[in-house]
């Protein structure tokens, strides 16, 4: 389970909680970032919530993954995550981010993207440009490009998330990932391009 505390549709105290209920904690294995809960992109701080029986196993894993991140960043993911119930960074994040998507889906949906279901628990739109005129006939590299080159709007490649070639044909290659992570300012400049 991917939990954000950004999560635009349930405040972030009870997501979890409702989670593991629904769940048991026993069959559920909850992941979290700083990315994510603080805006912190780039940090590459996590946490998983689990069950006992699973850490070990999540831990070789982790180990096999990641090398650590900088000490400085750790400390202040600890202060973050000390003080969550009181600060008022948290407590307008939900907010925010619902901002940030309904105008970045508006803006891809008159560009003539379908955006599927809402996102809401990350900050990331899996867009289908299928239906754009000038995109349909490109594969997802080449479409980015087209977006970053020639409409000034980054995207990913939506066959980057998947490993097979078939699930990259099948479920991949017809869409980019858009971001709404950032400035409402630049957001509102990359919707203003993609009209």
């Amino acid at each position: 389970i991917r939990f954000a505390a950004s999560s635009q549709d349930e405040p972030p105290s009870k997501l979890p909680a409702t989670l593991f209920g629904a769940l048991g904690l026993k069959r559920a294995v909850l992941c979290n970032s700083a990315s994510k809960t603080f805006k912190a992109t780039g940090w590459r701080i996590g946490w998983i919530l689990a069950d006992v029986h699973h850490t070990a196993k999540i831990r070789a894993v982790h180990d096999q993954l990641v090398a650590c991140s900088a000490t400085p960043l750790q400390i202040g993911v600890a202060a973050m995550l000390s003080d969550r119930q009181h600060d008022p960074f948290l407590s307008t994040l939900g907010a925010e981010y619902v901002t940030k998507r309904d105008l970045l889906l508006a803006a891809l949906t008159r560009a003539g993207f379908h955006t599927g279901p809402i996102p809401t628990g990350a900050y990331y739109v899996f867009a289908d440009y299928s239906k754009v005129s000038k995109l349909q006939c490109l594969d997802p590299t080449q479409a980015a490009i087209y977006c970053i080159q020639k409409v000034g709007v980054a995207a990913v490649p939506g066959d980057n998330f998947y490993l097979s070639s078939e699930d990259k044909a099948r479920y991949g290659s017809r869409y980019l990932r858009f971001a709404f992570v950032r400035s409402l300012d630049l957001l509102e400049e990359a919707a203003r391009r993609l009209d």
